[in-house]
């Protein structure tokens, strides 16, 4: 008796489940997504394996998303919309209706921009709306732009990193744009000593030249240097045992990550005519490093070497 209770009561199990899925897909046709996700939720829930619950729950999760993007158009809600969207769209690729209003919410974002938070100068709101449209892979030029002008002035002018590299993406998609222009050439003017000192630098590591190394080290670089080579001798690390050999373990990374070459430049951040960072990566670090720089003795030497702020793609 018990075993044709269990059989009866899976029996009743899969039928509500089934009826649920197909209520589900109903409202999901018919464009009621709250009503198809509740159901297609149970019924996922009653069973793990029902394939068709699983599969119709992600498509009107997809359409319930692009409903409340919809809505939060209407009240301005820019930032929330594109998010709704994206996530929309990761769901279900093919739909229409999320990538037709992903467009509308760029465009209006973009609006909203030129139209009120540039002119008033609100830098911070700018900023949040660009990175808003950036994270949801809207690569759209005004607003590339607009964050580019947004982290200047929020940079207070100072040509940093996330600026060179703001300008750098805006100039891929709008490459004849005045302000992209002027204010590239500017950062190039100003990176050529910086750009210069780091060839040098990977000159002297490719062709194991430790001379050209310590003429293009400042004092203090050079302090540093020694005070890690004693720590080595501490821990009884023979293999650096002066700053030649120090210099040599330098010369082996571009081997040991896949560089013999040389680094590969990533961004010179100008943050003024004497004093600047180099942002430099090999092929198999899975990190960018930054060597900082500034005058000694009225020329331009590498002060010190560590990780850098951006993140490697």
């Amino acid at each position: 008796m018990s075993r044709v209770l269990a059989v009866g009561l899976c029996c009743l199990i899969g039928f509500c489940s089934c009826s649920k899925v197909q209520r589900g897909k109903w409202n999901y046709k018919r464009g009621n997504y709250k009503k198809a996700v509740m159901l297609l939720e149970l019924a996922a829930r009653n069973d793990a394996s029902n394939v068709k619950a699983a599969t119709y729950l992600v498509l009107a999760q997809s359409g319930l998303k692009t409903d409340q993007a919809a809505e939060k158009i209407k009240t301005g809600d820019f930032e929330s919309s594109l998010a709704l969207l994206n996530d929309a769209i990761n769901l279900d690729p093919k739909n229409q209706d999320a990538q037709v209003l992903f467009k509308e919410a760029v465009e209006k974002t973009a609006a909203a921009i030129e139209n009120a938070y540039l002119p008033a100068g609100d830098w911070s709101r700018v900023l949040s709306l660009c990175d808003a449209a950036e994270a949801n892979n809207a690569d759209n030029a005004a607003i590339l732009t607009a964050r580019a002008k947004a982290l200047l002035q929020l940079e207070k002018g100072v040509h940093t990193y996330k600026v060179v590299m703001a300008l750098d993406k805006a100039s891929k998609k709008a490459p004849d744009d005045p302000f992209v222009k002027e204010e590239l050439a500017r950062v190039r003017a100003l990176s050529v000593p910086f750009e210069a000192l780091f060839h040098k630098y990977q000159q002297a590591l490719v062709t194991k030249n430790v001379a050209i190394w310590k003429s293009i080290i400042q004092p203090k670089y050079q302090t540093a240097a020694e005070a890690v080579v004693r720590e080595f001798a501490d821990m009884k690390y023979d293999a650096v045992r002066n700053l030649n050999e120090y210099f040599a373990e330098l010369c082996n990374d571009l081997t040991k990550y896949g560089s013999p070459q040389g680094g590969e430049l990533v961004c010179v951040e100008p943050l003024s005519e004497t004093r600047g960072f180099v942002h430099f990566t090999y092929a198999d670090l899975p990190k960018v490093i930054r060597m900082e720089i500034e005058p000694s003795g009225g020329v331009l030497k590498l002060y010190k070497e560590e990780d850098s702020p951006i993140v490697k793609p």
